[in-house]
Formats: C-alpha cells, structure tokens, sequence
C-alpha cells in the first residue's frame, strides 16, 4: 500500500493520495481546487492511475479539487450519499466498501453528518 499525506497552510487542510502500488490504483482524498495538477503529477511518480476520487464532506473553509480531479483523471467522485449537490456522484453509506485493487476502503461514520473515515486493507 502508498500512503502519502499532503498538509497545506494556504488554507489549513489536509489531503491524502494512497492506493495499491502493486496494482496501480490510487486514490485522493480531500483534494485542494489548486493542486489538481500536482495530485496528477503525484500519482503518475507513483505509477498510480487515479480511480476515485473522496470528499469526506462539503467543505465550508476551501474550495475542493474532487469534482475538477475526478473530471480530469476519470476517476469516479465519491461523496456521502446524502450530499445536497446537483451533479453526479458515487455515493457512499455506513458499510459501503470501495475496492481499490488490493486496498478495500470502507465506509466509518463519523461525528459531523455526511462525513467519512476509511480504514481497511486486504
């Protein structure tokens, strides 16, 4: 598994890129508008294709890169299913499980509504 996490200060967030190095699918999670490009770049030094795409929730404090990331790569947008948007979107509930080669990502409810936390791997 690859594990990368990005801490940004212009504005105060993280973002995550992981996948499965052996089969080369990777996932953003929490992407910034502005480093859409830079997560791309990432992904390719990995030898990751990007196939999904996570917001945890509808960020109020910054401008989120996952629709533009997920347009740009292909990759499909995940956002909790109950997420009050008008365009398409895979959505995820508690228990939902997203397999990214050898990386299942499940679905953890977490304190504030329509956010998300994933932790499991084969």
């Amino acid at each position: 598994m690859i594990f990368r996490q990005y801490l940004h200060t212009e504005p105060i967030a993280a973002s995550y890129l992981f996948g499965c190095g052996g089969k080369g699918k990777g996932v953003v999670v929490d992407p910034l508008i502005q480093d859409v490009d830079f997560y791309v770049r990432q992904a390719t030094e990995l030898g990751m294709q990007i196939t999904y795409v996570f917001d945890t929730h509808l960020h109020a404090d910054h401008v989120s890169g996952g629709r533009a990331l997920a347009e740009k790569t292909g990759a499909e947008y995940v956002l909790h299913e109950s997420a009050p948007v008008n365009f398409p979107f895979k959505g995820v509930a508690d228990g939902d499980e997203v397999v990214v080669g050898n990386v299942v990502i499940l679905y953890l409810p977490q304190s504030q509504p329509r956010q998300k936390g994933w932790v499991k791997m084969k």
